[in-house]
C-alpha cells in the first residue's frame, strides 16, 4: 500500500513475498527498498555522465563531507585516497 508516496507493507507479507498485496493497517508497516543497486552518483554526475558519455567516480558528497569536518586537501590528490606520504600534504583550515 502507498501511504506519503512510499510503498510500505508489514513484515510478514515482506517475508511471504505478498508485499504488493498487504493490506494490513493494524501491523507495524515497514518502508519496502526499490529494487536494483543504489545508485552512487548525485543527479549532477549522472547528468554529466549522460551528456559527456563518459563514466567518472563521483566524489561530491565526500568532497563536501572533508569540507565540512574542516579537512582540505590539495586540489592535485582531492581524488586520490590517502596514504602515508599524502598525509603531510593534508592543510587543516577552518570552516566559516
Amino acid at each position: 500500500m502507498l501511504i506519503d508516496g512510499k510503498k510500505v507493507a508489514c513484515a510478514s507479507c515482506i517475508k511471504g513475498h505478498r508485499a504488493t498485496h498487504c493490506n494490513h493497517r493494524d501491523r507495524p508497516l515497514v518502508e519496502i527498498k526499490k529494487v536494483g543497486r543504489p545508485s552512487t552518483q548525485c543527479k549532477k554526475c549522472r547528468e554529466l555522465r549522460r551528456v559527456r558519455q563518459l563514466h567518472v567516480k563521483c566524489n561530491c558528497n565526500q568532497d563536501a563531507l572533508r569540507i565540512q569536518k574542516g579537512r582540505v586537501t590539495d586540489p592535485q590528490t582531492a581524488g586520490k585516497q590517502q596514504t602515508s606520504n599524502d598525509c603531510a600534504k593534508t592543510v587543516s583550515a577552518v570552516v566559516v
